[in-house]
């Protein structure tokens, strides 16, 4: 790891050297406050050691300008023999760790071990991130490509996007790889309009000061402040209040806020993402979302198709799905299985399929699974087809009717074992007309396994 270590003691500064350099990392000195900042703004450092008392500026002064400079450095600050006052605000402050002087080789080696264990565990965490980006856009759907040079060309620019589709089509998948793709140093925040209350996505959103309000017993900073050079995130914005809206609208504008309970308006640079579920314009003729705001969302519209549009790209998630939940086993699919799968409605989109395959995984104690198989484990898919032509909405009311006729007769047919005469009197229809029904729908006992 690369680290600064800031102390006006040349004592303190050969001893972390010593110990840091032997462990192989690489040890930056500076004496200073602003000797550390200038070294920090032309570098990047995992961990920074920083001494309280520094010439001309303390360095709890400085904490503030190193977490803005560098978002992912940990501060461990050094205070004098039990100066507990320090470390007490250090740590309020959001620094990663105190220890006292004279310091403890021990110590330092405990913390530099606990913050590789734990940078080990972001890592991880963030390539499983991007695991899931890249299951969510499998596909070879014009759409989907379109989707993707979209993600391209706007992940440079500054534009706010606002992403459109049904639940489980992976709108967040989408701006994540809209962060991914750009330039901004800053983190990825999300806020779910829709779990919050009213009364709590304000201060949520643009944070507090401490007697805002009853039981603000200390300073929050909103997730618009946390998202400072970065992106923010705003998961089904048709459902914010119209109260927040207009706070909102405020924001895209003039990229400036205040705090609940503070006068003076904190300056930002957020990349905004939003993403609903909903028809924002008929939400707009309602009078229940805000068309000026709309318009400051909607500078590059993105709209994910649900999966039964793209039911060509089943096999491929399939596939990839597969990989994610299994390490050297397999399990494939008969071609009567393949084509239940890709001609289902999938309500739930990707989402609905991984739950399956997963189910699958536990369940299914053979390596082939077969169309009896899949029926029973995921039995969803039981007269969700439409005259053998891909599943999906149907496009006139004439489908429409076809698809409940079918189902209807389908399941009498199952209820009597497929007795023909059993079934026309079950459902009060000429044995002819069963015939002729069987022979429209192309129906075979199979169907019903």
């Amino acid at each position: 790891m690369k680290i600064l270590i800031v102390d006006d003691e040349q004592a303190i500064r050969k001893t972390f050297n010593m110990v840091l350099s032997y462990a192989d990392h690489s040890v930056v000195e500076a004496r200073t406050a602003e000797e550390a900042l200038q070294k920090i703004k032309g570098d990047a450092f995992d961990v920074v050691f920083l001494d309280v008392k520094l010439p001309k500026r303390s360095g709890l002064e400085i904490v503030p300008d190193i977490k803005k400079a560098s978002s992912g450095t940990y501060i461990i600050v050094i205070t004098g023999h039990g100066n507990v006052v320090d470390a007490v605000d250090a740590m309020k402050m959001g620094v990663y760790d105190y220890m006292e002087k004279p310091v403890s080789v021990e110590k330092i080696k405990f913390l530099l071990n606990n913050i590789g264990e734990e940078k080990s565990i972001l890592t991880a965490y963030s390539q499983l991130l991007q695991q899931a980006v890249s299951f969510e856009l499998v596909g070879e759907a014009g759409a989907i490509e379109h989707i993707r040079q979209t993600i391209s060309k706007v992940a440079v620019s500054d534009a706010t996007v606002l992403i459109t589709g049904e639940n489980g089509t992976g709108k967040e998948v989408v701006a994540r790889m809209i962060h991914k793709s750009s330039e901004l140093k800053g983190g990825f925040v999300v806020v779910n309009c829709a779990a919050l209350p009213e009364d709590l996505i304000e201060s949520e959103l643009f944070g507090y000061r401490k007697g805002a309000f009853t039981g603000a017993e200390r300073d929050k900073p909103g997730k618009i402040e946390l998202a400072n050079n970065g992106t923010l995130f705003l998961d089904e914005i048709g459902d914010m209040s119209p109260r927040t809206q207009a706070k909102l609208l405020r924001v895209l504008q003039f990229k400036r806020f205040s705090p609940l309970g503070d006068t003076i308006e904190k300056e930002v640079k957020v990349r905004f993402i939003a993403a609903t579920n909903r028809n924002l314009s008929q939400q707009i003729e309602k009078e229940h979302f805000r068309e000026d705001l709309f318009f400051r969302l909607n500078e590059v519209p993105i709209d994910i198709p649900p999966l039964r549009d793209r039911q060509m790209d089943v096999p491929l998630l399939i596939d990839f799905i597969k990989g994610t939940f299994m390490q050297g086993d397999t399990l494939e699919f008969e071609e009567a299985a393949m084509d239940l799968l890709s001609t289902y409605s999938f309500p739930g989109n990707i989402r609905e399929l991984r739950n399956f395959i997963k189910r699958l995984i536990i369940l299914s104690g053979d390596n082939v699974v077969d169309k009896s198989t899949l029926l029973s484990i995921i039995p969803e898919l039981k007269g969700d087809r439409l005259n053998g032509q891909k599943a999906g909405k149907p496009k006139s009311y004439g489908d429409y009717m076809d698809m409940v006729e079918k189902s209807f007769v389908l399941e009498a047919l199952e209820r009597n074992n497929w007795v023909i005469s059993k079934t026309a009197d079950d459902i009060d229809m000429q044995r002819s007309n069963l015939y002729k029904k069987i022979q429209k729908y192309d129906l075979k006992k199979d169907d019903a396994d």
